[in-house]
């Protein structure tokens, strides 16, 4: 999603050009692959909306029409982004209580009215051409907060479904495992090829593990509900009658329209909130742009496509809201990782399968029956996603430079920023007296992403100290009629010849910014027409580890693309290849129907409102589909619901208080009303109010001055947790000292050695009542980086002081009147260094390996999600001991997602250990150590190291020894010994002191 290449090639071969048409069978089976990639995002969102409708007994219809929806509006809004938008290939994707119709409807109708008047500021802004300029200064120093906290603000999401049945958890444990271990296992299966029974082996799970976990789960569920191990009424059960009395009833066919859920409404408040989502969306959406691009060889987007492209993504937006399924569209970079694994960029493709989707989305029976699906899976399906989109959010930071203090610190401060003021007025709420100001001020201040990226955005404008290319910008953008030296061929932009004629008899028209210069459109009808090309094998073009990310292919393939941007296949490739990306999206697809469905209180009408949402959500994707891919970016770019519109709508219904179950009946107009209008515990915290409670706080005077000290299991194992989590953190302090300092990295003795002084220290902080450990502090190691000194003395003075001044005890009462409400500031901008450390450290692994990406994504989005979970839920065994042991370290998120990140990273395969970020393994050779002898700043003084050489025998053998397991490595050969021995001489010889004979008995 940057904008910047870097040095980063995407020079593989391709298979088809954007303009290539594969066979049918190929084109089908690849158009597959990309709808199965966005399924989980097109099933999550539909369960999510229909559930926060509130429609009560109208839940589940409402949830299966919105599956529906969601699959025609992601069909829609894909043909359109890949026909006429970017022409590119890109995915846009998206009870017991009875409750009156009119009421649930009423809420329906807001978000849609509301969701499509701020739309049409995307078609605005498109067709006034200020895209070119918003692309011109946003990169990713921008786009990489805006993700985060979109992420970050979906975790409540996640903690709520998951909570419901361990079966989420259960599923997002088969996702986890598919995408990360068993992506390259290849699974047999019977062919008929040549009249011949053969096997064909195929990446079952890299290719679909969304399908497969959901299948898998799906069974487990019903197997439950079938042996009686889910008690009636449990949340896995898969007979509820409420839902197959929907998937009875439901008619065969169902066209979605706009206004199906009445005549559209408007709330101010909802729609900016809607309209701060829209921008989020358009800065997402220019990263993928660019991704798109690289990875079908074709030059950036200029002025005119990039207008085209967010003006079809409007339109699919305004499509989405038109027909209620509660989320506008954007595009998938799932689908994007597919073209780059398969080489297939062809937009016959995504074209094909926004047809599917179209289709998929009119027969109503498809919809209800994906609505049958138990609540309690979305939490795992939305949690990967989750955790993927993440991983993007962190691949994007490849392209900025790291190392510029400038540029992690915006990043941190925006993240940080983001959380804390948005959390601030979720608790506080501006209230000035103005009803409507206070309303819209505090929906718009409660998006965090809306927040951060503001920051950001601002920052990175502002702030000097970086060039273009550090900030990930591209060096000067493409004016519209660009060079076209690589052949106009190549660009899949281009409309078709009868198009391009048509506009040059009206010249006037190029004057309109989304449209091409009249230069390009004659120099496109002069260029020759490019063949159709055929593949007559279309397993080979099917993509794996599409659900990753952006995988770099070490393998050397020697052909080029079979299909480009215009190409057709045959129809049968063209329909395997459609389909495959149609199953790309559905995931995206049927969230939406369920969180809006859901939140609209419809009662008993709820699960009607989710069938009609989901059956609409397809009907809508299809369009915006065709929309983009005819009319927008023109590449094949597959378009979807967003959950960048979750954040304002979910804001919008808390608002609401609903008490409807599915079985309530609610006034439709009640509900249809509705449809249209950092907890964690601080073991640190507690440990000091623990001791300054039962002690008497005295001055400070030594160890133990607070008391006896006492001990407390659950506290220490805390506290255990946290001294791992520093030591992990000092590690990599120690690594990026080393590099400011131009020295080489640590060897294990001197890590040994600084470990063991750093854990002194935390035992000294413990002693004398801190109450806090000590760690490495990463500003100072940025000081020593911007000041390039990085003598040992300064801090050596640095110490002394610190020493001295807290001697002093009217120094310590003076700053204890520093007003609390000030730490406030304090530490937001301390956490904001802290994370823009932590971002630094991500330019030592392999960003463009989606394995690392990923394990990323799942470490952060788990540890948030479980230690929330049990905070809310703690553990109640009857085993008081271990229930507040387990209670206790479960509940540190940084413990929790360092745990899984340390697993994952050492049982996940597919990655060296350069790639990993780690150290080689250390040579021993002569050349390591006379860089040792010239630059080691480690090393121990000389009067250190001599001391004890002038006296013969056991104590200078015994000194000598001391020096060589302090100072080197072990050594593992006499060569090696000898090595060091000579090092040891140099040394002494510089303080006149010989080594005796006895030094080498040593």
């Amino acid at each position: 999603m940057g904008f910047v290449s870097g040095s980063d090639d995407f020079s593989y071969p391709l298979r088809y050009r954007a303009n290539d048409v594969p066979k049918a069978t190929t084109a089908l089976l690849l158009g597959l692959q990309q709808m199965m990639v966005c399924i989980s995002g097109l099933l999550v969102v539909p369960y999510i909306v229909s559930e926060k409708a509130c429609a009560g007994q109208a839940e589940l219809t409402l949830r299966a029409t919105l599956i529906s929806t969601t699959f025609v509006v992601t069909g829609i809004a894909t043909l359109l982004q890949s026909t006429l938008g970017l022409r590119n290939v890109e995915c846009k994707a998206t009870v017991n209580d009875y409750v009156p119709e009119e009421e649930w409807l009423a809420r329906i109708q807001t978000i849609s009215g509301s969701l499509f008047c701020a739309s049409l500021l995307l078609v605005i802004v498109g067709s006034s051409g200020l895209v070119g300029t918003i692309a011109k200064n946003l990169g990713p120093v921008t786009i990489a907060p805006v993700v985060v906290l979109l992420c970050v603000s979906n975790v409540p999401v996640v903690i709520e479904k998951a909570k419901l049945h361990w079966i989420s958890v259960a599923e997002f444990g088969f996702l986890m495992v598919f995408a990360l271990y068993l992506s390259e296992v290849r699974v047999p299966f019977p062919s008929i090829r040549d009249g011949r029974l053969t096997a064909v082996r195929v990446r079952l799970f890299g290719d679909f593990p969304y399908l497969m976990s959901m299948l898998i789960a799906w069974a487990i569920c019903f197997i439950m509900t079938v042996t009686d191990i889910e008690p009636r009424g449990g949340g896995a059960r898969t007979d509820n009658n409420a839902t197959l009395d929907i998937l009875y009833n439901a008619p065969w066919v169902n066209v979605p329209y706009p206004g199906q859920f009445g005549m559209p409404r408007f709330d101010l408040g909802l729609f900016l909130g809607f309209v701060a989502s829209c921008l989020a969306c358009l800065i997402e959406s220019l990263g993928n742009y660019d991704i798109a691009a690289k990875v079908s060889e074709e030059p950036a987007p200029d002025s005119s496509t990039a207008n085209r492209a967010i003006i079809a993504e409007g339109a699919g937006c305004a499509l989405a809201g038109a027909m209620g399924i509660g989320v506008g569209v954007t595009t998938y970079s799932e689908n994007i990782a597919v073209l780059k694994i398969t080489r297939v960029v062809s937009r016959v493709t995504l074209q094909i399968a926004g047809v599917i989707l179209i289709v998929l989305g009119l027969f109503t029976k498809v919809g209800a029956a994906f609505s049958t699906l138990p609540s309690a899976m979305i939490g795992g399906i939305l949690g990967m996603g989750v955790s993927m989109i993440f991983g993007v959010a962190m691949a994007n930071l490849q392209y900025i430079d790291l190392k510029l203090s400038r540029n992690v610190t915006i990043v941190g401060v925006a993240i940080i920023a983001g959380l804390s003021v948005s959390d601030y007025f979720e608790a506080n709420p501006l209230s000035t007296g103005y009803v409507e100001a206070d309303r819209v001020f505090n929906l718009l201040i409660r998006i965090r992403m809306f927040v951060g990226g503001v920051f950001a955005f601002f920052l990175d404008n502002t702030v000097g100290g970086a060039s273009r290319r550090q900030r990930g910008l591209r060096e000067k953008p493409r004016a519209d009629g660009g060079s076209l030296e690589k052949g106009t061929e190549k660009d899949g932009y281009a409309f078709p010849d009868c198009v391009n004629r048509f506009l040059l008899k009206f010249p006037f028209l190029s004057v309109l910014p989304f449209l091409p210069s009249k230069e390009k459109l004659r120099k496109a009808l002069r260029s020759e027409s490019v063949s159709t090309s055929t593949v007559e094998d279309p397993q080979p073009y099917i993509a794996t580890n599409y659900a990753m990310g952006f995988e770099t292919d070490s393998r050397d393939f020697t052909y080029k693309l079979r299909y480009r941007v215009g190409d057709v296949p045959k129809k049968t490739t063209a329909l395997l290849l459609a389909l495959q990306q149609m199953m790309v999206c559905i995931n995206g697809v049927l969230v939406v129907p369920y969180i809006v469905a859901e939140k609209a209180c419809a009662g008993q009408a709820e699960l009607s409102l989710r069938a009609t949402l989901i059956s609409t959500a397809f009907v809508v994707t299809g369009i915006a589909t065709l929309l983009q891919s005819v009319f927008g970016l023109r590449l094949a770019v597959l378009q979807g619901p967003s959950f960048a519109f979750l954040a304002p709508m979910l804001a919008y219904f808390n608002n609401i208080e609903c008490k409807a179950t599915v079985n309530d009946f609610v006034p439709e107009e009640e509900w249809l009303d509705r449809m249209q209008t950092y907890l964690m515990s601080m073991i640190i915290a507690w440990a000091i109010c623990f001791f300054m409670t039962i002690t008497d706080i005295e001055p400070p005077g030594g160890a133990g001055q607070f008391g006896m000290l006492q001990f407390d299991l659950g506290l220490f194992l805390g506290f255990t947790a946290s001294c791992l989590t520093s030591l992990i953190e000092s590690l990599g302090g120690y690594d990026i000292a080393a590099k400011v300092s131009e020295e080489p990295v640590p060897d294990s003795p001197t890590a040994n050695r600084a470990v063991i002084a750093e854990g002194l220290g935390c035992a000294l902080a413990g002693a004398m009542g801190v109450g806090v450990g000590v760690t490495t502090y990463s500003e100072n190691i940025a000081i020593l980086h911007i000041t390039r000194v990085v003598s040992r003395i300064t801090l050596h003075m640095a110490g002394v002081m610190l020493i001295v001044v807290g001697l002093f005890t009217k120094i310590g009462a003076a700053f204890s009147t520093l007003p609390t409400a000030m730490i406030g500031g304090i530490l937001c901008m301390g956490l904001a260094m802290v994370f823009g450390v932590v971002l630094a450290n991500l330019q030592y692994i392999d960003l463009k390996l989606s394995r690392n990406v990923t394990i990323l994504g799942v470490a952060v989005i788990a540890g948030s999600s479980v230690s929330d979970y049990f905070e809310a839920n703690p553990m109640s065994t009857g085993w008081q001991e271990f229930d507040k042991l387990f209670n206790l370290l479960i509940r540190m998120k940084m413990f929790v997602g360092g745990v899984i990140a340390f697993v994952l990273d050492n049982t996940v395969g597919g990655a060296s250990r350069k790639q990993r970020g780690l150290r080689e393994k250390s040579r021993a050779d002569v050349s390591a150590i006379e860089v040792n002898i010239q630059k080691d700043g480690y090393a121990f003084p000389d009067s250190v190291n001599s001391k004890g050489f002038s006296a013969n025998g056991c104590t200078h053998a015994y000194a000598t020894y001391i020096v060589l397991r302090m100072n080197f490595k072990p050594p593992k050969s006499m060569t090696e010994l000898e090595y060091q021995l000579t090092e040891l001489e140099y040394r002494l010889e510089n303080t006149n002191i010989l080594v005796a004979d006895d030094a080498n008995q040593g």
